[in-house]
């Protein structure tokens, strides 16, 4: 590989004493009109005329400082130039006689150079001072002038100090021009040279808050969180993410679709499903503004969904009358109640309630009254975990147990606690007075029930003891046989009455 060496080039020439203050930035420079490699001319004063700034670089390709500080004044050049705010042109000129055109294109090529560079330029012809290369004159408009490092640029050891003089020397020759001056304000003008107070910023809309998590249960829970929209901020976009915790892959929900949709996202809260039971879950939030930066993952926490809510088992019915089944079960964990249901067991038919809301644990035994004897049934089921009810249930209705009521359930000797029942007259044509006696407190069901099966009237005493005395009036309805049936604690007492 060939190797090229750098040199600091040293260029020392001597002039008339009307020259002799270039170096000490002081006086005016002359005219000069030089050609670039690429056959355009360029005269100062035509530049100056126009009211430019003009920076002219001594330098050599064959100068290891100048081109460790290129990209320095190509920066200057992008910013101020006729591809920036074009108040100041840049020319280069190569001051070493070895050099040839193709060396100063590649040069150009090799260090994204964009600013013109001239060949073959003497100092002693265009009639100004040089020491060292590089070397700057940056030249103001009524051709005064000012120096850098003329003499010990070497000793700036960064492109960056070159380019910050350089910005200096071309901000002190533009005139006073009243702007914002700070780069962070929204409105910051780089041609301003005084700051007129007139910087505007973004405002400052932050990360949310008031993140919380509720309505947590087995398979689902809300995301909450403050309104982030205010008089200064427009919330664009609002996601957060989540995941169960030990795992990689998150699931994402967002409001405000898709972004830049339009600044009136309000929503501040957010349910989830299909989460699994008994798990921890960790997320975080983002949030997009319209009129401010977009605040990255933040408000991170976890949550732990609620245990599976197990529904109750071994539900067994047992008829305890003829229109009256005992209904009872086990339960596997702690519930807030069950719910039961039955019907008959025919394709349609509808289901009715046992315990009306619900039978509240610890409980375990429920009876429903007002069954048909003789008719077959099917009984199902199920938890809920909340006592409001709501979603937190068994997954499914558990079932169907079936049983059939029976027609008759005899009462033994000597057990039941009604005497002395009796009815009078009977046969009767219209009134029918009915009175028994309860040796004990105890819930008794007084039914009159016609051939068929239909209840025409129906009386629960609860805690009765003592005497009963009621009259029926059954005149408006159709002569025949009806039961008086008594169903106690123990069992069914019942009795004919015929109407004529």
């Amino acid at each position: 590989m060939k190797k090229i060496l750098l040199v600091v080039c040293v260029f020392t020439f001597l002039f008339s004493s009307a020259q002799s203050g270039l170096l000490n930035g002081t006086g005016y420079v002359p005219d000069l009109t030089v050609n670039d490699v690429n056959g355009n001319i360029h005269n100062l004063y035509n530049y100056l005329g126009g009211g430019k700034i003009v920076v002219l670089e001594m330098l050599s390709t064959t100068c290891g400082t100048c081109l460790m500080y290129t990209s320095g004044t190509e920066n200057s050049y992008q910013m101020y130039g006729p591809s920036g705010l074009d108040v100041a042109e840049f020319i280069g000129l190569e001051v070493n006689s070895t050099t040839t055109d193709n060396d100063i294109l590649n040069f150009i090529s090799n260090y994204n150079v964009s600013f013109p560079v001239c060949n073959d330029i003497s100092p002693v012809d265009i009639n100004y001072q040089l020491y060292y290369t590089p070397s700057y004159y940056v030249i103001y408009p009524d051709s005064s002038y000012t120096t850098i490092c003329p003499m010990y640029c070497n000793n700036n050891s960064t492109y960056s100090n070159i380019e910050s003089l350089l910005n200096t020397a071309i901000l002190a020759g533009l005139p006073q021009l009243y702007g914002c001056t700070d780069s962070l304000a929204s409105n910051y003008d780089p041609a301003a040279t005084i700051d007129d107070g007139s910087c505007q910023y973004p405002p400052t809309c932050g990360p949310i808050t008031g993140v919380y998590v509720s309505d947590i249960i087995h398979d689902r829970a809300t995301f909450n969180w403050d309104n982030m929209n205010s008089s200064n901020c427009q919330v664009d976009q609002v996601r957060f993410r989540y995941r169960e915790v030990g795992t990689n892959s998150w699931s994402l929900k967002t409001m405000g679709v898709p972004v830049g949709s339009g600044c009136n996202t309000t929503n501040t809260s957010k349910l989830l499903l299909n989460l699994t039971p008994n798990t921890q879950y960790e997320y975080d939030f983002k949030i997009w503004y319209c009129n401010a930066p977009t605040v990255n993952w933040h408000s991170g926490g976890t949550f732990t969904t609620e245990p599976l809510c197990n529904n109750v088992i071994n539900v067994t019915p047992t008829p305890v009358t003829t229109t009256k089944t005992e209904f009872c079960w086990d339960s596997v964990t702690a519930y807030s109640f069950v719910r039961l249901k039955c019907r008959e067991d025919v394709q349609g038919s509808s289901f009715s309630s046992i315990g009306g809301f619900g039978v509240f644990y610890p409980t375990l035994c429920k009876n429903k009254n007002g069954l048909t004897s003789g008719t077959d049934y099917r009984v199902m089921w199920r938890t809920w975990c909340s006592a409001t009810g709501g979603p937190y249930r068994s997954p499914q209705w558990d079932g169907p147990v079936l049983w059939t009521q029976p027609t008759s359930i005899r009462i033994e000797e000597g057990i039941s606690t009604i005497s002395e029942l009796s009815v009078y007259p009977n046969p009767s044509r219209d009134v029918f007075n009915v009175t028994f006696t309860s040796e004990s407190k105890q819930s008794i069901e007084l039914r009159i029930i016609n051939l068929v099966g239909e209840i025409i009237f129906t009386e629960t005493l609860e805690n009765y003891e003592g005497e009963y005395t009621k009259s029926f009036n059954l005149s408006e309805y159709s002569k025949g046989v009806y039961l008086l049936e008594l169903d106690t604690d123990l069992g069914i007492v019942n009795k004919k009455l015929i109407l004529q």
